[in-house]
Order: C-alpha cells, then structure tokens, then sequence
C-alpha cells in the first residue's frame, strides 16, 4: 500500500506540474496570437477526445482533453501554413484572411511560436523570485574546506582555507558557481583569483575530465577540480528587486 500511495503521489505530482508548464507554454502562444489578431479556435489541455470544454465568446473552445502529457493552440489558418489543401490563403474571404494565421507577416508569426517557451522562462524567473524572497537562496560561501590528492586543485596549488574571488572575469559569490563553471569546463585551463591569508593570488587549473552516463544511455563529459566547500549552506532572503534578478541569473545559469 505504501508503494502504491507513493506511486500516486509522485505521478499527481508530476501531472500538476506538467500541467502548469503546458497551460503557461500554450497560454504564451494563445496571448501573442491574439494580441496580432489571429482567430484561436482551440485551447487545449491534453490530446485525444475532449473530456469537458466551452467556447468563450470569441469562438475559442477551452478544453481539457484525456490524454494529459501535453497540450496544444490550434489557429486560424495554421493548417494552410503547414501545407494542407483545406485551408489555403486563396480559398479565404477577406476577413478570414485577416485572422489567419497563414496571412499574418513573418515577424507576427515568428513572435507567436517563439513565445509559448518564453512563458516557460518567464514562469522559472517568477517562481525563482518567489524562493528566494519568502524561502531564500541556497548560499554556500566560496571557501575551500578540502583539497583532493592527485586533483587539478592540488596540482594548481589550492590550500584549505582559500577564498575564491574569481573565475576568470567572473566575479563568485557562491560555491555553487564555482562548481558549475568547472562542470561546463573539462580540459580547460581555468584562471581562478584566490585570497589567502590576506593576499590575493592568481592560479591556473585544469578540470579533469570524467565520463559520465546519463539515465538514457547518453555520454557526455564534465570537469572536476577536486575541492569542497568549507561552510555549510545557508538560505539567503533577498528584498523582492534583489529576487527578481537572482531569479533570472539562475535562470540563465540553469539553462545554460
């Protein structure tokens, strides 16, 4: 029994999740394409058969289908785009043309299928900002506690205790920065500004580099220095500004 109520807390869990992204992605396409006038003829939450729905007054069908892994905006005219023969510019009135999606300029419709992800950013900036001004920021201060024998740090010459202020031109205030740019940098050599005992110094090291296996059977390379953090971690509360920008910092540092 237990197995099973965790099975379905994990699965509810993900599906409301899943939902929320979906409805925010189609939500973004839904909002551009409106705002350039194209007709929206369906909204849809799911594939597959409709399981309850209702047409607003714009003649839009909001619905929620059985299927749930996924979601879809259906416009205007946007299977004449695609090439479709029932739907073709020439066939439309002159009103039809101007809600269409195939007739909108290619900046209108470029703008309408770039902003379904961009809602999906903007959703990971706002929910970020709300962390970290209620919850906090996870913060672990730059400080090495350890340094692995026979690692790129030992052979660089990094000492417990040392401060790292930077990462070539890149200023660190956390640990966490620290270890995502060696990540992202295996077999390249790293200029990294450490203070020590009151002295600033400049050292090079080269992450080494480690194969590693994904849960897909994908390959892919990441680098490893060999230090670990001196401090424990905090949860650090910003004022709401301060939210906002972390927030898209991390998003940017997340998706890169």
């Amino acid at each position: 029994m237990e197995f099973l109520h965790l099975i379905w807390t994990n699965g509810a869990s993900f599906l409301f999740i899943l939902t929320v992204i979906i409805f925010v992605h189609e939500m973004g396409h839904y909002l551009i394409a409106r705002r350039n006038g194209v007709r929206v003829e369906v909204f849809s939450i799911g594939f597959g058969r409709e399981i309850f729905g209702k047409t607003d007054r714009l003649g839009t069908r909001w619905k929620i289908s059985l299927l749930p892994f996924g979601g879809y905006v259906k416009m205007f005219g946007e299977s004449a785009f695609s090439g479709a023969k029932d739907n073709t510019a020439p066939a439309l009135t002159a009103e039809e043309r101007k809600v269409s999606f195939y007739n909108k300029r290619l900046s209108q419709r470029a703008a309408i299928v770039v902003a379904g992800p961009l809602a999906n950013f903007v959703l990971a900036v706002v929910i970020l900002a709300v962390l970290f001004a209620t919850a906090g920021q996870p913060f672990t201060p730059p400080n090495i506690g350890t340094v692995q024998p026979d690692s790129a740090a030992e052979e660089a010459g990094f000492q417990p205790g040392d401060l790292i202020l930077r990462i070539e031109d890149t200023r660190i205030e956390r640990f966490e920065q620290v270890r995502q740019i060696v990540l992202m940098n295996p077999g390249t050599p790293l200029r990294i500004t450490v203070e020590r005992e009151g002295r600033e110094l400049v050292l090079t090291a080269t992450p080494k580099l480690r194969r590693l296996t994904d849960r897909f059977g994908g390959r892919y390379e990441v680098g490893l220095l060999g230090v670990t953090s001196g401090k424990d971690i905090t949860q650090v509360r910003h004022d709401p500004f301060t939210a906002a920008l972390r927030a898209v910092q991390e998003t940017y540092r997340i998706s890169a």
